[in-house]
């Protein structure tokens, strides 16, 4: 029987790399609902944060259910937007049958919830991935310095497949072969990844 896996992100980019990231890691994506902010419906941020409480509510009562939310930090760092989304939960508050409101309880250990907080954007993970040049992520790219090559090319791209079926084993093996890679992915994306594997 294939996970269940509730993915809650801020745009489709986001989860056709979780999708493609999963496969290479053998895990089914048959149990995988995907949450993704409407297009044209405002921030994708903002809906990630506002749906967030919920999601981690649903997993709560559902134990067999793993949630991964993919956020981008922008311009904060992978920690500043951790912290965003535990103050977005305990901030919430649910009903609990009208007689009274209660917030949600901070994230424990044996809560099943994992982050990949690309810094800007995720499409900074897939160029590095693709072209195994360093990205900067102090910044944000401008759409002139990023490549021409579609979003999906580049996704789909034989040396970026490769370059993440060797993210995924050294992972699994505790090794690090790639160069250069961005903080936000191979320290912290890394760290969050181990733990759904």
């Amino acid at each position: 029987m294939a996970p269940t896996i509730r993915l809650l992100c801020e745009d489709k980019h986001q989860r056709d790399f979780v999708v493609r990231a999963l496969q290479k890691a053998n895990i089914s994506t048959r149990g995988l609902f995907p949450n993704v902010s409407p297009q044209g419906k405002g921030s994708g941020k903002d809906y990630v944060d506002n749906t967030y409480p919920n999601e981690v509510a649903n997993r709560r009562t559902c134990p067999h259910i793993t949630l991964i939310v993919v956020t981008d930090a922008d311009d904060g760092t992978v920690q500043e937007r951790r912290k965003q989304l535990e103050e977005c939960l305990q901030s919430k508050t649910k009903d609990d049958g009208g007689k009274s409101k209660m917030r949600f309880r901070p994230l424990e250990k044996e809560d099943k919830v994992f982050f990949l907080i690309p810094k800007w954007e995720i499409e900074n993970w897939v160029y590095y991935l693709w072209k195994g040049e360093e990205v900067a992520e102090s910044r944000a790219y401008s759409k002139k310095e990023l490549p021409a090559v579609k979003y999906y090319d580049a996704l789909r791209a034989k040396t970026t497949q490769e370059n993440l079926g060797k993210f995924i084993a050294d992972i699994r093996q505790n090794t690090q072969t790639l160069q250069n890679c961005p903080e936000s992915l191979c320290e912290h994306g890394k760290e969050e990844l181990k733990r759904i594997f």
